[in-house]
């Protein structure tokens, strides 16, 4: 009888006690996002601009890209690094930094193949949401012979996918490739452009900057090295945990291997083909594992807990910087 007792006790306890530990999980997760809003901001103060969402270098002699940029720059150009790259001397990451020295790469250079692999596979514990749980694990893939640490927090970026995102970059429409410039969609980063605070016109504590991502169990998914769908970036063409799945690389076996989706842990994902048009449908949508939505970092440096249940236009409009259109509730 007692036995019986304290079985029913402790099965009453005991969703307390979860619910206890995901409180204190997202409050480290919160304080994370404030630690990286802090941390763009001293960037702005010393650059004069948030960082690019992507930096990829000026290449005259790619003047298409293969569809995927104009004019010499490209969504894929090397070095093909993130803003959380240029994050790190000022989250108390100075010396990661200054090893990696991602200001001396040029358009030659690939950054993996001149970084030292210990600094690519050692975790950032500033990257990582506790709730998520499987950022501490490198990401090994078996045709390389680096690991790759992984993160649960990437930029937004223009519009519902890398279709918007190469609109963003070109500033025009590209009709040949079904891509139509959305000034309405901008967001503060993008691929090489550096957005000054100014700039941000529907206000900072009204515009997001970074979100959740969960990473991926066993694949590139958290990776944050580049900005691509899943790594680095991601869009607002769907709500936070929606089930709809991601749309992710498919022509490498790293993004979506077979297995790998698993809509039950809010890790839905296709891949997506090859050729152009497969790369401009890349996209990836804000996910945690925080019950009822996910965390975001504005431009001011707050950070706001959204619910899955956003009306999408609003959700839309808090990504945009210059819409002009006042949000609602989230």
């Amino acid at each position: 009888m007692v036995i019986a007792i304290i079985g029913i006790l402790v099965a009453m306890l005991l969703p307390a006690v979860q619910a206890a530990r995901e409180a204190a999980r997202r409050m480290q997760c919160s304080n994370n996002l404030k630690q990286l809003g802090v941390a763009l901001h001293n960037y702005h103060s010393g650059h004069g601009a948030f960082p690019a969402g992507q930096y990829a270098a000026h290449d005259p002699s790619r003047l298409d890209c293969a569809g995927r940029g104009w004019d010499g720059e490209c969504l894929d150009n090397l070095p093909h690094i993130t803003f959380l790259i240029f994050m790190l001397s000022y989250i108390e990451e100075g010396t990661r930094y200054d090893r990696l020295d991602p200001a001396g790469l040029t358009g030659e250079d690939h950054w993996y193949n001149v970084w030292d692999p210990e600094i690519l596979a050692t975790p950032i514990p500033t990257f990582l949401c506790p709730s998520d749980g499987l950022g501490a694990n490198p990401w090994s893939p078996p045709h390389h012979t680096n690991s790759f640490a992984k993160g649960n927090y990437h930029g937004v970026f223009p519009g519902d996918g890398y279709r918007d995102m190469g609109g963003d970059l070109a500033e025009r429409d590209i009709p040949e490739y079904g891509v139509v410039y959305k000034p309405e969609r901008r967001t503060v980063f993008g691929v090489n452009r550096w957005t000054k605070i100014g700039r941000i016109s529907d206000g900072t504590s009204k515009t997001m900057v970074m979100t959740e991502y969960i990473d991926g169990a066993e694949d590139a998914r958290g990776y944050f090295w580049e900005a691509v769908a899943g790594g680095g970036a991601v869009f607002t063409q769907y709500p936070p945990n929606t089930s709809v799945p991601d749309t992710l690389i498919g022509w490498s076996p790293d993004w979506c291997p077979p297995g790998s989706s698993q809509p039950q842990n809010n890790r839905p994902c296709v891949p997506s083909g090859s050729g152009v048009q497969a790369v401009l449908n890349l996209t990836a949508a804000a996910r945690s594992m925080h019950p009822g939505g996910v965390q975001a970092l504005f431009a001011d440096g707050s950070v706001h807990f959204v619910t899955g249940d956003v009306d999408i236009l609003n959700w839309q409009r808090l990504a945009s910087m210059q819409d002009g259109q006042s949000t609602g509730e989230y």
